[in-house]
């Protein structure tokens, strides 16, 4: 199971230093920019929320025990601790088995057990990104813009629908904006695993075509 995350291309120590650079922006054009993407992704026919598999869903888990570590970390708050991290004393989630499994594996005593608020706020927000991914003019228009966090989370507010029970868990008794914290983290890791892999492909490509010329003199 622990090599589910050689194949996700991310290491342990990526996932905690991309969830931990996070950064807080506004800015009054936000909703119009999210709005014009939502318009676009909805209008898009090959556009669809897909479940991960389960490997990337394993991966999202342990992802998700990291932004609690992050959010936590910043906030020193019981209230979102409440909210975010899972009761030991709950039985196993038997739809979550593979994931608690992988977690098992890997975790050594240090990292945080997701609750399923988390843990299904994080698969919200991978099915949102997975989808943008799918149009290379969308990813240009979020990656280039100089709110990116706070454009992906408004963009994550018109997409997914709540019920009362996940509204209730999106902001803490204290107020604080848990689910936004939530987004900001699992956006910052995606974006640069993103970024990351663009990278090495581009110098993969580059690599090849030296490895030609080299054989052709």
């Amino acid at each position: 199971m622990v090599s589910l995350l050689h194949h996700s291309k991310l290491s342990i120590k990526e996932i905690d230093d991309f969830i931990d650079d996070v950064g807080i922006v506004e800015d009054t054009s936000i909703f119009e920019a999210a709005n014009e993407i939502v318009q676009q992704l909805q209008s898009t026919a090959s556009f669809a929320f897909s479940d991960p598999a389960d490997g990337e869903a394993c991966t999202i888990y342990y992802m998700s025990g990291a932004v609690a570590h992050s959010v936590l970390h910043t906030t020193r708050c019981d209230d979102c601790k409440e909210i975010l991290v899972d009761d030991e004393s709950i039985c196993v989630d038997v739809h979550h088995l593979k994931e608690q499994v992988f977690f098992n594996d890997v975790n050594r005593g240090a990292l945080i057990k997701p609750s399923e608020y988390l843990f299904m706020t994080c698969i919200d927000c991978w099915k949102i990104f997975a989808g943008m991914k799918q149009s290379e003019a969308i990813m240009k228009n979020v990656l280039t813009s100089s709110n990116q966090k706070s454009l992906f989370c408004k963009i994550v507010d018109m997409l997914v629908i709540e019920d009362a029970i996940i509204i209730d868990n999106n902001y803490c008794v204290k107020s604080h904006d848990v689910k936004r914290m939530i987004a900001e983290r699992f956006f910052n890791c995606l974006t640069k695993n993103f970024v990351k892999s663009v990278n090495e492909n581009i110098n993969g490509s580059s690599l090849s075509k030296k490895r030609k010329l080299t054989k052709l003199n």
